[in-house]
């Protein structure tokens, strides 16, 4: 009898952690599909980590079609920057002074951090999923030796994440306000137009 009870509930306890799994999963893919068909904005605060001193920054990031803006916000000294970069490029461009992104050999350059982001969402390869407190996290591998650890609120938008060099932690980034709009190249799937 005891082994038949024991049986069931391991069981059932499968069952359920598959379920989660597989809502979890669905949930990130309905994020990715909304991401490779949009542009993304945000505001993000990113720390720089593995340094001396903690470096934090916030800014928004807004992606147009000829690749994405940045306006730093905080510390006050900063308040104001405004960056572009380029769609496919490595370069930051700071009111017509150009400085190659990352800024490092340890890639912990902030103002890239949301790039990266939206980069792993759209295209990099789905390794772990789990449940941590309030929070899906997923771990994309958009390249070899980098990962993007993106926690995700209840809806499936981005809360936080973080970006990993070489199994080390380089940059963690508070995002607040993430929104989609449809981009201007895909305006057939807009539902407001039939």
């Amino acid at each position: 009898m005891r082994r038949t009870i024991a049986a069931q509930m391991i069981t059932l306890l499968l069952l359920l952690t598959a379920c989660t799994d597989g809502g979890a999963e669905k949930t990130f893919e309905t994020l990715r599909q909304t991401a490779q068909t949009s542009q993304i904005s945000a505001t993000a605060t990113v720390t720089v980590l593995g340094t001396d001193t903690a470096e934090t920054f916030t800014y928004d990031y807004t992606e147009t079609d000829s690749g994405c803006e940045m306006s730093v916000t905080g510390p006050e000294l900063l308040a104001g920057v405004k960056a572009h970069m380029a769609a496919g490029e490595t370069t930051l461009e700071y009111d017509g002074v150009s400085l190659p992104a990352p800024l490092n050999e340890n890639r912990r350059a902030p103002l890239t951090a949301m790039g990266q982001i939206s980069d792993a969402v759209r295209n990099g390869h789905l390794d772990l999923i789990w449940r941590e407190g309030n929070f899906t996290v997923v771990q994309l591998i958009p390249e070899d030796d980098e990962a993007v650890r993106l926690y995700l609120h209840s809806d499936g938008t981005p809360a936080a994440a973080e970006i990993i060099f070489d199994e080390a932690a380089a940059l963690r980034c508070e995002i607040l306000d993430w929104n989609t709009k449809r981009g201007t190249d895909d305006e057939s799937n807009d539902p407001n137009l039939g």
